[in-house]
């Protein structure tokens, strides 16, 4: 129900786009029969669309910054620091060395097909604040609760 609902908040979200968006070419257009202004975006709605994504993200995680690389040590990887934060949010998550190696463990134990001992992991992560994405091919993305 609840990716449902957030379906239908970003389908009403692109329809106020391109309902605005509509009107302005029409208005370029010189159709006839058409308002000679614009027409308002419903900001009204867009915010209660934009306040639903955000409450939805607290379930699903749907908003995130990807943390920096790290070298093995736990280090950053040169260029991939704050300073390279594509997405300006200055969100950086600042992982403990006992979360990353928690993830770590948890990565090693998937790749043994140990689930147990992964979920276990997982739920060990959370508790310490943290919510591990898993990526296929890739890295697992960590991220702050």
């Amino acid at each position: 129900r609840a990716s449902a609902s957030l379906f239908g908040v970003i389908k009403a979200a692109e329809a106020e786009f391109k309902r605005f968006k509509k009107a302005q070419s029409d208005l370029k257009k010189g159709k006839e029969n058409v308002d000679l202004t614009p027409p308002p975006l419903d900001k009204d709605g867009l915010s209660v669309a934009r306040d639903a994504i955000l409450q939805m993200d607290q379930v699903f995680g749907l908003l995130y910054t990807v943390p920096p690389a790290r070298n093995e040590d736990g280090t950053l990887v040169e260029g991939t620091g704050s300073d390279d934060n594509e997405s300006g949010s200055g969100d950086d998550v600042q992982v403990p060395d006992d979360v990353m190696e928690l993830v770590r463990s948890r990565s090693a134990a998937k790749e043994a097909k140990d689930w147990d001992l992964a979920d276990s992991l997982r739920k060990r992560i959370s508790e310490l604040g943290f919510a591990v994405k898993d990526v296929k091919g890739g890295d697992p993305i960590i991220s702050r609760l």
